[in-house]
C-alpha cells in the first residue's frame, strides 16, 4: 500500500477521460484472444505487519480475483493457465478529501501506479468541488497482451464507500464493479 500526498476532492466522472496526461488508456476488445491469467503478485508491493489488516486485505484480493476469473470465464475464455495470451493486473485506490493510496500487490511489478494514483488525486481530489467528506474506492483493471506485454484494455470503476459491508455484500459489489469495468473489453 501506498499513500500520496493530499488536498480537496471531485466526481470522479472524469478520473481517465484525458488523452493528455500520460496515462494510457487503450480500449482494445476481446476478439482474438480465448485465454486470460491473473498477472503474479508484485514482490515489491508493500505488506502490513497487522495481521487483522493482511487478513481483510487477502479476503478482498481474493474476491476480486475470483471476479474478474468469473468475468473472462462468462464469456468463453479459459482462465488461470501460465501460457494465456492475456494477462489481468489490477489496482486498487482508495481516497477521501485528503489523500489517495494504493495497493499494488497485483498491478505487476515496475508498472507505473504512482503515476496513475497521482492521477487519480488531481483529478479526484485537488481538482475537486465537494466540500463534504468522502471516502470512494476506485479500482482499475489492465489486461495486457502475454507475447508482447503491451496494454490493450484499461478501464476503472470508481464509489463511494457508504458502509462497511460484510463479505458477502463486498462480493456484490465487487461483482458489479468488475462486470462494468469490464463490459467494453468484451463487446464485438
Amino acid at each position: 500500500m501506498k499513500t500520496l500526498p493530499l488536498l480537496a476532492s471531485i466526481a470522479l466522472a472524469t478520473l481517465f477521460s484525458s488523452c493528455s496526461n500520460g496515462i494510457e488508456i487503450p480500449k482494445g476488445t476481446s476478439q482474438g484472444y480465448t485465454s486470460a491469467r491473473l498477472i503474479e503478485r508484485n514482490p515489491k508491493a508493500e505488506v502490513t505487519d497487522d495481521p487483522v489488516a493482511v487478513a481483510k486485505e487477502n479476503r478482498i484480493h481474493k474476491q476480486i480475483q475470483q471476479s474478474i476469473k468469473r468475468e473472462f470465464t462468462a464469456h468463453g475464455m479459459s482462465y488461470g493457465k501460465p501460457d494465456a495470451q492475456l494477462t489481468v493486473a489490477y489496482l486498487v485506490m482508495i481516497q477521501n478529501n485528503a489523500l489517495t493510496f494504493y495497493y499494488n500487490d497485483f498491478f505487476g511489478e515496475g508498472r507505473d501506479a504512482d503515476a496513475i494514483a497521482n492521477y487519480a488525486h488531481l483529478k479526484g481530489v485537488k481538482q475537486s468541488d465537494r466540500d463534504e467528506f468522502f471516502e470512494r474506492v476506485i479500482i482499475l483493471v489492465d489486461v495486457i497482451d502475454s507475447k508482447t506485454n503491451k496494454l490493450i484494455f484499461r478501464n476503472h470503476y470508481a464509489h463511494d464507500i457508504v458502509d462497511n459491508p460484510s463479505d458477502a455484500e463486498r462480493a456484490k459489489r465487487i461483482d458489479k464493479a468488475m462486470v462494468l469495468a469490464l463490459d467494453p473489453f468484451f463487446k464485438k
